[in-house]
C-alpha cells in the first residue's frame, strides 16, 4: 500500500466510539487524555516482554493493549494487537517483535487522531 494510501485509513471509528460512549464529548476528552497517557506504559511493556524473549509477558501485554483498542473502536490496531497475541501463543517472538514495531505507529496515530477530534469538536 503507498505511504499516501496507509496515511489515509482511518486509526479508529469516530462513530462507533461516540456511541459506545452515549454521544457525551466531555466522556470522549477524558477517554482520549487517557489513552495518550496511558499507551506509551504499555507498548513499553510489551517492548520490553519481546526484549526478554518472555512470550507469556508478550501476551498478555498485548490481551491488554487489545482491549484497550476493542474498547476505542481502533480496528487497525486491533489486527496488529490480535496478531502480536497469537504469535506470542504459539512462541513465535520474531514475528511479535516485527508486529510490536508497527503497533507502535498505530497508536501513535490513535491518539493524534483522538486528540484532533476532540479539538475540533465531536459531531455523531
Amino acid at each position: 500500500m503507498p505511504e499516501s494510501d496507509a496515511m489515509s485509513v482511518r486509526e479508529f471509528d469516530e462513530v462507533s466510539l461516540l456511541e459506545r460512549l452515549g454521544n457525551d464529548a466531555e466522556l470522549y476528552r477524558s477517554v482520549a487524555e487517557l489513552f495518550a497517557d496511558n499507551y506509551p506504559a504499555a507498548m513499553a511493556s510489551l517492548d520490553q516482554a519481546v526484549l526478554a524473549g518472555d512470550a507469556l509477558a508478550v501476551r498478555a501485554a498485548a490481551h491488554g493493549i487489545l482491549g484497550t483498542l476493542l474498547n476505542l473502536s481502533a480496528d487497525p490496531a486491533i489486527v496488529l494487537a490480535r496478531d502480536i497475541e497469537s504469535h506470542a501463543a504459539r512462541g513465535e517472538l520474531d514475528s511479535a517483535a516485527g508486529q510490536a514495531a508497527a503497533l507502535k505507529e498505530r497508536l501513535e496515530r490513535l491518539a493524534q487522531e483522538l486528540n484532533a477530534a476532540s479539538l475540533r469538536g465531536l459531531q455523531p
